[in-house]
């Protein structure tokens, strides 16, 4: 493919070449945020901790990409009022906004909520919270919420350890359904859930729980749980977050102090231990993005030291054996006179390519490279999709050695070709002014006979001036079909 090259003849003249122009690596270049440990800014939320009142405060805020900390503590009647340990979050549909559970209110001066709720974030602006559903702390239902994930009708599923149940919030309705979890260990969900947005399920672990670690597979309707991996070894125990890594490596934080991080290697049936703590203890881990070359994730990391903690944001390269683990910032204590523990470190921006229910039969294909700002404004994009199953192990390597993770099968052809209508439309064309798009999945014509196959999804934003002419190159989704009756 010439970079450069006018949509119509990259559409209609160019499909063989395009499949070698994905199989071209190229050794130099780079292109933002698609750099191994580069990032566009990461969500950030701290435990609970005391103030002067005596009532129970936490925060949140921003780490941006130059790695400067922007957090705003509680303060009734502040910008950010609500609190509770912020240790799990997803980024939302729009790739710009979070989601978490918080507390919201005090019962007189003792650290009991009035209220709990969802709440829809947006870091970059300090203390803003919009809220999603709130309920009495006292309601039975929905409850012990920890881990969040969006799956791929964009609705919300969390990990209710309390319950041990995966509880599903419909975005349509604002309802909450629970699915109970049998036979998982206690603290389900403690240790982390995350959409696989490869193979279109759900990991999840319990945690804080030395000798009964375990790790799991959840089915996209939460119907069927799948044992990966156990240990009995008391030196496993997984804080607050984990991270499914590209190659489909588990990797957790440590509960125990004792080590960097936990792991299950891809088709391991049982948890390793990482390498030995120095100083700073992982409480919870992220997964980068899987367009970036290489295999990585981000740790918050914090310690207790005369009495204040001290804390930092790390990245962890998960290529070498042990991880390479790097500090992006100076371990101190966090700005603003905010004494807590760092909770979670969550990756932004990374939902770049995600679908949204619209209907019973009907869905948006959401394209957003770049929501920070116009960078590929009225640039061209395409996204391709495929139901042959894609490798975690071997991706296409494009220009400046990112990765696309997709198979170039008949259907993938149809999308190129633009010959997938009805079913999808508009996966070929230009970003509009803010740099986003909106395609279409439209399964009416095929009623529920679909139900249970994965769409893979996969793309790429053309610009003359980058690497090959790829200007980004969108995240892997996995779409599992779900026509409502």
């Amino acid at each position: 493919m010439r970079t450069g090259q006018p949509m119509a003849l990259f559409v209609t003249r160019r499909r063989c070449a395009l499949v070698a122009a994905l199989a071209w690596v190229a050794m130099t270049s780079v292109v933002g945020a698609q750099v191994a440990g580069s990032h566009r800014g990461l969500f950030v939320g701290t435990g609970t901790f005391l103030s002067s009142l005596n009532r129970p405060v936490s925060a949140v805020g921003h780490l941006d990409a130059r790695n400067r900390f922007s957090l705003v503590a509680t303060t009734t009647g502040g910008p950010w009022s609500l609190w509770g340990t912020i240790a799990h979050a997803t980024t939302d549909i729009d790739n710009t906004t979070v989601l978490a559970i918080a507390s919201d209110g005090y019962a007189g001066t003792t650290q009991r909520p009035l209220r709990r709720g969802l709440y829809r974030i947006d870091p970059t602006i300090p203390g803003s919270a919009s809220t999603l559903w709130s309920g009495s702390a006292s309601t039975p239902f929905p409850t012990g919420l920890g881990a969040l994930a969006l799956d791929g009708n964009g609705d919300l599923v969390g990990i209710s350890a309390s319950l041990s149940q995966a509880l599903h919030w419909e975005r349509a309705t604002g309802a909450w359904t629970g699915t109970t979890l049998a036979g998982v260990a206690p603290n389900a969900g403690v240790g982390g859930l995350v959409w696989d947005k490869i193979d279109g399920d759900f990991a999840f672990t319990n945690g804080a729980l030395p000798g009964s670690q375990a790790l799991y597979r959840l089915s996209a309707d939460r119907t069927r749980i799948t044992t990966i991996a156990t240990t009995a070894s008391t030196l496993v125990a997984s804080g607050f977050g984990g991270a499914l890594l590209e190659d489909g490596t588990w990797v957790s934080s440590d509960a125990t102090g004792a080590f960097e991080y936990h792991v299950v290697a891809t088709g391991a049936s049982t948890w390793a231990t990482g390498s030995t703590t120095a100083g700073l203890s992982s409480i919870s881990v992220h997964a980068e993005r899987y367009s970036a070359p290489g295999r990585g994730y981000y740790i918050a990391r914090s310690e207790l030291r005369l009495g204040r903690y001290v804390s930092t944001v790390a990245y962890a390269d998960a290529t070498t054996t042990p991880h390479t683990i790097t500090n992006l910032i100076v371990p101190a204590a966090l700005p603003n006179g905010i004494d807590a523990l760092l909770a979670t470190a969550h990756p932004m921006h990374d939902a770049d390519l995600v679908t949204a229910r619209t209907g019973k039969a009907t869905w948006q294909l959401r394209i957003a490279p770049d929501p920070t700002g116009p960078t590929f404004a009225n640039r061209p994009f395409v996204v391709l999709a495929c139901l042959a199953p894609v490798s975690r192990n071997a991706p296409i390597v494009v220009p400046g050695r990112r990765e696309l993770f997709f198979n170039f099968d008949a259907l993938a052809r149809l999308t190129l070709s633009g010959q997938a209508a009805p079913f999808l439309r508009d996966t070929i064309g230009l970003l509009d002014a803010s740099g986003r798009a909106n395609a279409t999945i439209d399964l009416r014509l095929l009623g529920t006979a679909a139900n249970g196959l994965v769409v893979h999804f996969a793309g790429f934003v053309i610009d003359a001036a980058a690497p090959g002419g790829i200007g980004w190159v969108l995240e892997p989704w996995a779409f599992p079909i779900d026509v409502i009756p």
